[in-house]
C-alpha cells in the first residue's frame, strides 16, 4: 500500500497530510503480508503511479504486485495518468465501483479490470461530514482510527 504525496489531479489539496494519511495507514492496516511503503509521502515532487511502481522494482528486494485497486472515480480519470497505457499493459485493476459514479465503458474492454459492485461506499466526506456535526465515526472507522483523528484534531 502507498498512500499519495503529492496528487496532482486533484483540483484541491486534501485536507489530511500525506504524512496523517501515512500514520492512519499504519494503524489501519494490520496485515502483515501488506507492505505499508512511505515513497510518495516522502516525496516533494508529484506523485506518478508509474513513476512509484518503477521506483520500487528497481528498489525493493522481490517486488511484485499483482492489482492497482482504486475507485471507479480515479478509474475513469485513467487516461489523464502519467504513462497510463503502460500501466494498462503492465498491471491488473479492481475497480472499486463507487455509487452515483458510472464506469468509463471505453476502458472495460480490458480482460485486465474486475469489477467490485458491492462493497460499503464509506468515503471521506461522509466521514468529515459526521465530525463536523459531532456524530459518531465508528461505524465508519475502526476505534484506533477514531483515536488518531481526535487526538490530532483531523477534520475538525
Amino acid at each position: 500500500m502507498v498512500p499519495t504525496g503529492n496528487p496532482y489531479m486533484k483540483r484541491f489539496s486534501p485536507i489530511a497530510t500525506p504524512f496523517q494519511r501515512l500514520a492512519m495507514c499504519r494503524i489501519g492496516i494490520t496485515n502483515k503480508k501488506v507492505q505499508i511503503i512511505d515513497y510518495e509521502v516522502n516525496r516533494p515532487n508529484p506523485s506518478y503511479t508509474i513513476k512509484t511502481l518503477d521506483f520500487l522494482k528497481k528498489t525493493q528486494k522481490n517486488f511484485s504486485i499483482k492489482y492497482i485497486i482504486l475507485g471507479s472515480d480515479a478509474f475513469n480519470e485513467l487516461h489523464l495518468w502519467k504513462d497510463y497505457i503502460q500501466l494498462i499493459k503492465s498491471y491488473h485493476f479492481i475497480v472499486i465501483n463507487r455509487i452515483g459514479n458510472k464506469l468509463n465503458k471505453n476502458q472495460l474492454n480490458n480482460k485486465k479490470v474486475h469489477i467490485i459492485e458491492k462493497l460499503d461506499d464509506t468515503n471521506s466526506s461522509q466521514i468529515r461530514n459526521a465530525i463536523r456535526l459531532k456524530k459518531p465515526i465508528n461505524k465508519f472507522v475502526s476505534k484506533e482510527i477514531e483515536k488518531y483523528i481526535t487526538k490530532t484534531n483531523l477534520y475538525q
